[in-house]
């Protein structure tokens, strides 16, 4: 059920309506909606630092105004919807762990900014999951899709040189990070292709299922989009765990296990020939692919685990706290590239699993809620397949614990959770109205 927050009576699951005909604020919310989804498709960077914080982007922004927004509209007006009970406070685990990791933190900047991170992306759930409440499977799916043509415009833009897309790196021109920018799909402002990637492949399988439930050549459309701009990306470890939830789906469905065998004899050509054509018009391109099938980028990775787990050895029980690691140890200045080991880094084992825990069992608190979804035909089952490929990303990426990336993600999930939502309405209605006769 539709769970809610009020002034009057705190968190009281099933108390909402799914439509609040006292104050009708649809239009203000789905515009505020998809403000955010814009800024995360844009979270153009202002170096502007204030305290430990070094900069802001635009969806820090977006996120904080609409944070305020939904204070007073609690305050003057009836419940805020937080989608789902369960789902919200297994994000909270993240969260208040940084907290805690306060009183024995090395870096207590680092942890402070740890903190201020996890509380936007508490708000963005809230916020994605209230504003969407209202909208229909078919328009959330329409949102999906548009966020996932809108992250593909800044890197148009910056490929075509357009002036303010230039990549925001602390680099010189030509070297290294910058020169990755163009060699293989990025985003100018949410970072380098494993970036882009991972918060594309969130969307994937939901858009993918629609399109093939109903039909849509769209959707279809923009699935294929989506999936070659993630083959341009070159991101092993995304395309890895895309592949292996897709097994995961096939494995659990005859139905599934047909259809990807269709898409696959019909995409795998399409992007053979992508790649060739990319090899031999792109010499530097050519060059940076070979280089991705060399070990030495499996090596490096290799190093910072070992480092990883050293400094695990050292402080088995509280960790080094939240955004504090880096200060423990420079090798680790730009994370583990593994989510559950640096959990664990930052507050020790038994917290850093907890905080692990918590977001497997939001993959599996939404593959519950889907049992009574997925008959609307919707495909609304992929959503926790989404979740499941972000898991699995969170293995060999450092996606996670980014600044913009873990914003996104939170937004994405309290997406998830109002996909779902929508599609037991939906059923819902059409079951009532089987019943009544019409």
């Amino acid at each position: 059920m539709w769970d809610t927050w009020s002034k009057s009576g705190g968190i009281s699951p099933g108390s909402s309506v799914r439509y609040d005909q006292s104050v009708n604020t649809a239009g203000i919310d789905k515009l505020l909606l998809w403000g955010l989804f814009i800024c995360a498709a844009f979270p153009f960077r202002i170096w502007l630092g204030i305290g430990p914080l070094r900069s802001f982007s635009l969806l820090d922004f977006a996120v904080l105004l609409s944070g305020l927004y939904l204070v007073v509209h609690a305050l003057r007006y009836k419940p805020v919807n937080i989608g789902d009970r369960v789902c919200l406070l297994l994000l909270s685990v993240p969260l208040l762990a940084a907290l805690v990791s306060f009183f024995w933190s090395v870096d207590p900047a680092g942890t402070l900014r740890a903190v201020f991170i996890n509380t936007e992306s508490f708000i963005a759930f809230i916020v994605v999951t209230h504003f969407s409440r209202n909208l229909s499977s078919e328009r959330l799916i329409q949102l999906a899709a548009g966020f996932l043509v809108l992250l593909l415009v800044a890197p148009a833009c910056m490929y075509l040189a357009i002036p303010g897309f230039s990549p925001q790196v602390q680099a010189e021109v030509n070297q290294g990070d910058y020169l990755s920018f163009y060699t293989r799909l990025s985003h100018p402002f949410i970072g380098r292709s494993n970036n882009l990637a991972s918060v594309m492949s969130f969307f994937i399988f939901p858009v993918v299922a629609w399109a093939w439930a109903r039909k849509s050549f769209l959707m279809a459309l923009v699935a294929m989009i989506t999936m070659i701009a993630l083959l341009l990306t070159l991101s092993r470890g995304v395309m890895l765990a895309v592949l292996l939830t897709a097994l995961v789906a096939a494995f659990m469905s005859r139905k599934v296990m047909s259809r990807l065998v269709g898409v696959s004899l019909f995409l795998m050509p399409l992007l053979v020939i992508i790649a060739i054509w990319i090899v031999s018009h792109v010499p530097i391109a050519a060059r940076y692919i070979e280089s991705r099938m060399s070990l030495d980028n499996v090596n490096a990775r290799s190093g910072l685990l070992l480092a990883a787990l050293e400094n695990i050895e050292l402080h088995p029980l509280l960790g080094a706290g939240a955004g504090a690691v880096g200060s423990l140890d420079g090798r680790l200045v730009d994370s583990a590239h593994n989510a559950y080991v640096e959990m664990m880094v930052d507050y020790g084992v038994p917290l850093g699993m907890l905080c692990a825990a918590s977001l497997i069992l939001v993959a599996l608190r939404l593959r519950r809620m889907t049992v009574t979804a997925q008959k609307a035909g919707d495909g609304v089952e992929s959503v926790w397949l989404s979740v499941l490929c972000q898991l699995m990303i969170f293995m060999t990426e450092a996606s996670y614990e980014g600044a913009v990336l873990k914003v996104i993600f939170f937004m994405s999930a309290g997406w998830g959770v109002a996909m779902i939502n929508a599609s037991r309405v939906s059923l819902a209605g059409a079951q009532l109205n089987i019943r009544s006769g019409h």
